[in-house]
């Protein structure tokens, strides 16, 4: 028998050959222990695409861990039989750097992680390097706290995805921390997040989703777990259970340079305060900055309490009112990055004694309250010591202003003989309700003067309060610049169209309606927006759940070791 050989021409198999250099066969690598050496020296061999396989134990890393240029599976054998001390001092940074690059997928799966006891570290990862295909889940954090870390367990930075089915535990510490300085690869400090359009329903996002936060210290009131510590960032949190444990973001302001959080989404989540010893929590979500939809969460209570125990379900709070932060000014008219009006109201002198902390000037004789606009207020400002603070009141003779915060150390006290000046902006940078602004750049922002943010309003709707009110309702603010109806819609109970958030069936959605203000079909899951009198236009549909990251990796169960790929064991 005559077997006949063709040959391919050297053509055809130069065309083949990119094909198949492709296909390369993806790897799975098993690290010798889960000691920082052996973990390493496994990341050092894989390649993109590769699984590295941490097996049981408990190990203590000293050193840092870290790989750039490339997206693997990281895999332990589970939270609990994986256990990594993080004993790498805070000088030396987080104990896992990885740098991610856009087009590459990383995961990392299945371990514990936990502070050395005694230690003080600079939190456990960092991730960057502009990937949207990042997973984590099934992790473990326990025993983290103020006490031992100077940063946040896990901060990413320019990363989208998702951080699923983990269990978060510890006190007064902030577990994730989520950036966009480069937002789309673009500029720096959070500045292209905010010069484009806002992105509500998009994979466009971190999402945290189907996790446990539980705070192990509730008498010391509930904190905040997620942060957006200048940056720009886009988040949603959805379908986690919080106990004692909040959420939310800096603004424009405290981190200095870089911009507060963008957009948010935070819904269908369970906020439980632990009332034991009679504790009232602070907030489920602390937002300082942007805009946002925060909707069917349940606030409850835990351990006996007959009350919620939540002062509010949403603080929407400004700290520049009354206070000169990270470099932005005092939103008092002479914020060198507000919307300033230019004009001074009134001037005139301090006639009171030294310490004081009200206005007065015994040769006015101003109508009450005639300093005081809500939506719009006026701001007092000291020209003598260089302070400002929003205007909450005021008599023939004297003005009240809300004080500094606490904790900011600025001096808002008068000293006899002090020159004052009443002057005003329309807004604060990137304040609350606000959205899409110029582009700015460099360091101090330019340009300055009206950043020229588009109003886009946060909608608070279809929560669930349990076992009674909370005391100071379900959205408060600090600052009178800060109004429903226009920066914030509340849901009203019976929604006629002419204002807040209504809520029900599509078939009822009323036939009138005032621009902005919109509606929850519970039937369709979609959010309403009246676009222009008496017109409805569908505004806003949740991104799939649970996150194609999630559900093409069996919802959210731990992964089986891969099959049939190339083995190679790292000593």
């Amino acid at each position: 028998m005559t077997r006949v050989i063709k040959c391919l021409s050297p053509l055809f198999v130069l065309l083949l050959s990119p094909l198949f250099a492709g296909r390369a066969e993806a790897k799975t690598i098993n690290a010798a222990s889960c000691s920082q050496s052996d973990v390493q020296n496994s990341l050092n061999s894989a390649n993109n695409g590769d699984t590295v396989i941490v097996p049981a134990g408990t190990c203590n890393w000293s050193t840092p861990v870290s790989t750039s240029g490339k997206g693997y599976v990281l895999q332990g054998s589970g939270a609990g039989s994986t256990v990594i001390i993080d004993n790498v001092g805070s000088s030396s940074g987080q104990a896992l750097v990885i740098s991610v690059p856009p087009g590459d997928s990383l995961r990392i799966t299945g371990m514990t992680i936990e502070p050395a006891p005694g230690a003080s570290v600079y939190g456990f990862i960092s991730v960057n390097g502009g990937s949207t295909s990042f997973r984590m889940d099934n992790m473990s954090f326990t025993g983290w706290s103020n006490n031992n870390t100077s940063s946040q367990p896990v901060r990413l930075e320019n990363i989208f995805g998702v951080i699923d089915h983990c269990t978060f535990s510890g006190g007064f510490v902030q577990f994730i921390e989520l950036l966009l300085d480069s937002y789309q690869g673009v500029g720096s400090n959070g500045d292209n997040s905010w010069a484009q359009p806002t992105g509500f329903g998009s994979g466009n996002a971190l999402f945290i989703e189907t996790n446990t936060f539980t705070n192990t210290y509730p008498q010391g009131g509930a904190q905040i777990t997620t942060d957006s510590d200048g940056g720009g960032g886009r988040y949603v949190i959805r379908y986690n259970t919080f106990i004692s444990y909040g959420v939310g973001h800096h603004g424009t302001e405290s981190p200095g340079r870089p911009r507060g959080g963008r957009q948010f989404e935070i819904y269908n989540n369970t906020f439980s305060c632990d009332a034991s010893g009679g504790q009232t929590c602070n907030t489920t979500a602390m937002i300082r900055s942007g805009t946002g939809l925060y909707f069917n969460n349940t606030l409850n209570s835990v351990n006996g309490s007959v009350n919620p125990n939540w002062n509010t379900a949403a603080s929407l709070n400004i700290f520049r009112i009354s206070t000169s932060l990270g470099g932005w000014g005092t939103c008092d008219g002479t914020g060198p990055w507000d919307a300033n009006d230019g004009v001074v109201y009134a001037s005139g002198t301090y006639t009171g004694s030294n310490g004081g902390t009200q206005l007065v000037d015994s040769n006015q004789s101003w109508t009450t309250n005639r300093w005081f606009q809500s939506g719009y207020p006026y701001s007092v400002r000291d020209t003598t010591q260089g302070w400002g603070a929003e205007i909450s009141s005021n008599t023939a003779t004297t003005i009240s202003y809300i004080p500094a915060i606490q904790g900011y150390h600025e001096t808002t006290t008068w000293n006899t003989g002090d020159s004052y000046q009443i002057t005003r902006a329309a807004y604060c940078i990137d304040q609350i309700g606000r959205g899409q602004s110029n582009m700015l750049s460099g360091n101090p922002a330019i340009p300055t003067g009206n950043p020229k943010n588009s109003v886009e309003p946060i909608y608070i709707f279809n929560n669930n309060v349990t076992n009674g009110g909370i005391p100071f309702g379900i959205a408060g603010s600090n600052s009178a610049r800060t109004i429903a109806n226009r920066d914030f819609y509340l849901q009203t109970s019976s929604f006629n169209g002419s204002s807040g958030t209504g809520s029900g069936l599509y078939s009822e959605i009323p036939s009138a309606c005032t621009p902005s203000v919109a509606y929850w079909a519970t039937d369709q899951n979609i959010l309403y927006k009246c676009t222009a009198t008496n017109t409805w236009s569908a505004f806003y549909t949740p991104y799939t759940y649970p996150h194609p990251l999630v559900s093409g990796s069996g919802n959210g169960n731990p992964p089986a070791p891969p099959t049939n790929l190339t083995v190679v064991v790292v000593n």
